[in-house]
């Protein structure tokens, strides 16, 4: 077995098993570390898994993401770099303990816990892993070790295990093997632990999905959204301003079908951002460790404002459109003319702009 990546999850079930072991107090404290990242994150997974799906996009030609919602379960396919072992060990990694004694988090598992809003048994499919995630089966599979029988007297209840900590064979249901079939590398299958509850819940969020959410996942070019009554798509496009260093023009289409009705709207953004940031002194400053120096990659930090056309047929160039905050209004006008000084309304209406730092590496978050 590799040091590094263990290569199948029997390998990741032992490494965690080991740990646990050598420490059993262990496994009630990630269990409540995890429930504490779950409420954290409350309400945040579908964000959390189209940048999680992203992130993995950086050579993907036309990056995808398709999201179906099925009276009891929901399912989330990429078409990015295939979901590896790695990136399965990584999700295990919700917490890790130093010499200090500090708990720091994982660089992918933190994100993921934000899905245990709605289910019990997070499940996720490639090429190459087929896994699932199973409070009781985590339980059984411990209690088989003798040093942590004894320590919880023979008995280790599910509710006292965290639930992304061991990992356990699956197998794809027909509908996600279509969407593997599909030419999409990667599927997450979320079982609905409340179907009456959730189910609403999901297709509330997936409904108010904005596009300047949308317009702000870097790398993404499409995303389909399928529910039982109406069906949404997304298509983004992205163009660098020929007059202007570090701004994109992104255009976003929605077109929504419901009840047999079609709707469609198109939005435009205008993204000013840098990537020359020295993530070394962003590093020292916040004391990060090693493994979440690793895991922040490159850094982006931007700004980003609605877009107008300012002419008929408006091209790339800054004179022919103007600019919106994306939340709220300017004090001192509603609506500023970029053909004069585009830098200073970024300057001044940023207070009222959305804001967006990101990060682009390869292996989730």
């Amino acid at each position: 077995m590799n040091d590094d990546v263990p290569e199948s999850i029997a390998d990741i079930q032992s490494l965690h098993v080991g740990t646990y072991e050598s420490n059993p107090d262990r496994i009630e404290s990630d269990a409540g570390t995890e429930r504490q990242d779950r409420a954290d994150y409350e309400g945040r997974f579908i964000f959390e898994l189209l940048q999680n799906a992203v992130d993995e996009m950086d050579e993907t030609a036309t990056p995808a993401v398709k999201i179906l919602l099925t009276d009891d379960r929901l399912l989330v396919a990429n078409n990015g770099a295939p979901f590896s072992m790695g990136d399965l060990y990584a999700l295990t990694l919700t917490t890790r303990t130093t010499k200090a004694g500090d708990t720091t988090i994982g660089h992918k598992g933190r994100g993921f816990t934000s899905v245990l809003g709605v289910t019990d048994n997070p499940r996720v499919f490639s090429e190459s892993v087929q896994a699932q995630f199973h409070r009781g089966h985590s339980a059984e599979t411990l209690i088989q070790n003798q040093v942590i029988a004894g320590a919880f007297d023979g008995e280790v209840e599910a509710d006292q295990v965290p639930l992304l900590s061991l990992p356990h064979p699956a197998e794809p249901p027909a509908d996600v093997q279509s969407l593997l079939e599909e030419d999409f590398t990667t599927v997450f299958e979320l079982p609905l632990r409340d179907s009456a509850q959730h189910h609403g819940a999901i297709q509330r969020k997936l409904q108010s999905l904005g596009a300047n959410t949308v317009a702000l996942l870097p790398e993404l070019a499409r995303i389909d959204i399928e529910c039982p009554t109406w069906e949404r798509s997304w298509r983004l496009s992205r163009q660098e301003f020929r007059d202007e260093e570090n701004a994109t023009l992104i255009e976003v289409g929605r077109e929504t079908v419901d009840g047999g009705s079609t709707s469609a709207t198109t939005d435009w953004y205008c993204l000013f951002e840098r990537t020359e940031i020295d993530s070394d002194r962003v590093a020292e400053r916040a004391e990060l460790t090693d493994l979440e120096i690793n895991a922040m990659g490159q850094l982006r930090v931007g700004v980003a404002f609605r877009a107008t056309p300012a002419t008929n047929a408006p091209a790339a160039e800054m004179s022919d459109w103007a600019l919106d905050p994306v939340y709220g209004e300017s004090r001192t006008a509603r609506r500023w003319s970029t053909s004069s000084s585009p830098r200073k309304s970024v300057v001044r209406s940023r207070r009222w702009s959305q804001g967006r730092s990101s990060r682009t590496r390869h292996g989730g978050t």
